[in-house]
């Protein structure tokens, strides 16, 4: 029997799902499918069979949606973020076909005089009233965690330019007024503002998470001084040379490497030296 779980529309507008790869919001979709038929659990040790992947791989896309803030992870195991929350047993279709059926025969009246039920508050309209009030400014302390860094740079902002974009991001918070200076979750915020850097400079993300397949990959590109190292191994082992692919990021074209070769860990400095 299938069963169903709630996936919220919001999810459009999450700067942290927006963030991930194609690759790994797919995983994260699958897991979500997996808590539900584990009572909003994640069996780790099964997730390689029932995700497809190696145990290497579905290690690497658990780090990168925990790194996230998509996946909760303590000694018990794993779990998809506010599991629980979001997914609250008390709503069953049962009871809500009750509860309609009775507001239905509530609004009419004996006599007749159709009466118009006034539909209770939300909890969505009181978790955002309650929001509003705790809205605050940028602290003047504020510094990305070591995991936003770490999203950032997987999602394709250079490391290199990295400080340099949480500069602006803090001019930018500390210089607005009004409305626009405050905010419920400057965390969601950076990842927005991550995001934009992103896509304005065509940044393309770094670590590629397969769904099916032995190890990730990493994009290099034909001007990348680990280029030909990665191109003489690809040649010995498959019998030709590899075929760069030009995109938006990588005008002069790229290739995904296996990213458990040593020569794609070999850091730009060392390669041209």
């Amino acid at each position: 029997m299938s069963r169903w779980f709630r996936f919220y529309d919001g999810a459009l507008d999450d700067p942290k799902v927006q963030a991930l790869p194609a690759d790994l919001f797919k995983v994260w979709v699958n897991l979500l499918c997996v808590a539900s038929r584990n009572e909003g659990r994640l069996p780790v040790a099964d997730l390689p069979f029932m995700l497809r992947m190696s145990a290497e791989a579905v290690n690497v896309a658990l780090s990168g949606l925990s790194a996230a803030g998509l996946l909760d992870r303590d000694e018990d195991g794993a779990a998809p973020h506010n599991w629980d929350a979001r997914q609250f047993k008390s709503d069953t279709s049962n009871e809500r076909v009750k509860q309609h059926r009775e507001r239905k025969r509530n609004t009419t009246s004996n006599d007749g005089v159709t009466l118009h039920e006034t539909p209770p508050e939300t909890e969505t309209d009181t978790e955002a009233e309650r929001g509003c009030a705790r809205a605050t400014r940028l602290p003047e302390n504020w510094e990305p965690t070591d995991a936003q860094r770490a999203t950032a740079i997987a999602s394709g902002i250079p490391a290199d330019r990295l400080d340099g974009v949480v500069s602006k991001f803090k001019n930018n918070a500390f210089s607005a007024t009004g409305r626009k200076a405050l905010s419920m979750d400057w965390g969601a915020n950076w990842s927005t503002w991550v995001i934009r850097e992103r896509e304005m400079h065509s940044y393309r993300p770094s670590i590629y998470v397969p769904v099916v397949g032995t190890v990730p990959s990493v994009a290099i590109g034909v001007k990348d001084p680990r280029w030909k190292s990665c191109a003489d191994r690809w040649e010995r082992e498959y019998g030709k040379p590899p075929k760069p692919v030009p995109s938006s990021a990588f005008p002069e074209g790229s290739k995904l490497f296996p990213s458990d070769w040593e020569e794609t860990r070999i850091s730009s400095a060392v390669a041209a030296a």
